[in-house]
């Protein structure tokens, strides 16, 4: 799924995508594919001047997986971080369309699995590190 995922979105958005080897994980299809879109998506949309680039990965955590995507994109203020899994939440700029609901999406998708998603590492201009945890 995720590779499916992975190869739609680099045709789509030109996205250069570095991933290790990724474990299969028990969920709803539809929604865990929607939450990999949807991150996949920002990493895209808010890139950085040069190439956009994506890494992804996954830790083993307990008996579940930590995901991880962290981007070369223009960042954002880690003081936002709480807000930025609430519906109706832009912390961008015009130039970059979206209503700010699909990081809201994300965390809703999450919540349903049993796990939880947060904002690793982020720096304006240096790009962002989401990672979300899943149970095993």
């Amino acid at each position: 799924m995720l590779r499916e995922c992975l190869r739609h979105s680099r045709a789509l958005h030109d996205l250069a995508v570095e991933q290790r080897d990724l474990p299969v994980i028990q969920g709803d299809p539809v929604r865990l594919s929607s939450l990999f879109s949807h991150l996949v998506a920002n990493a895209a949309r808010f890139r950085s001047e040069t190439g956009p680039l994506l890494r992804v990965w996954a830790e083993p955590c307990g008996p579940g997986w930590t995901f991880c995507l962290e981007d070369n994109g223009i960042g954002l203020d880690p003081a936002a971080a709480d807000r930025l899994f609430q519906p109706l939440t832009r912390l961008s700029d015009e130039r970059h369309a979206g209503a700010g609901m699909g990081l809201a999406i994300c965390r809703r998708i999450v919540d349903l699995h049993g796990g939880r998603i947060w904002l690793e590492r982020a720096e304006p201009g240096r790009g962002a590190q989401f990672r979300f945890s899943l149970p095993g």
